[in-house]
């Protein structure tokens, strides 16, 4: 009976992990048929209704393209904004070199631009 005492709390052990083991393995099953039940009901859907579930694929995408087609836009946007800017650097770094290297004509200059 000494042996036995010392077998009890392992076979015990076994079967609280036996249990756990089938509780997980129902979770899952239980998990896997709500999950099938949802793939064949939209399948009933899109074969119900093909041309909804076509329509509305296509409005994903169209919006998905819209929104690159803006970013598109506002990156161009911000591009010549950078251009520009860069332009009006430019000039206005020769203006300094002008005003630097002419001081009497760059004073004139400065004046007529006012």
């Amino acid at each position: 009976s000494n042996q036995m005492d010392e077998l009890r709390p392992s076979a015990e052990e076994l079967q609280r992990e036996l249990a756990e083991v089938q509780r997980k393995l129902q979770d899952t099953a239980s998990a896997w048929a709500a999950a099938s039940a949802k793939n064949l009901e939209l399948q009933q859907q899109m074969k119900a209704h093909p041309s909804r579930s076509m329509d509305y694929a296509d409005q994903v995408v169209t919006q998905y393209e819209r929104r690159v087609k803006d970013l598109m836009e506002q990156l161009q946007a911000k591009c010549s904004e950078v251009s520009g800017l860069k332009e009006k650097l430019g000039a206005q770094e020769l203006q300094m070199q002008r005003t630097l290297h002419e001081p009497e004509r760059g004073l004139v200059n400065t004046l007529e631009f006012e």
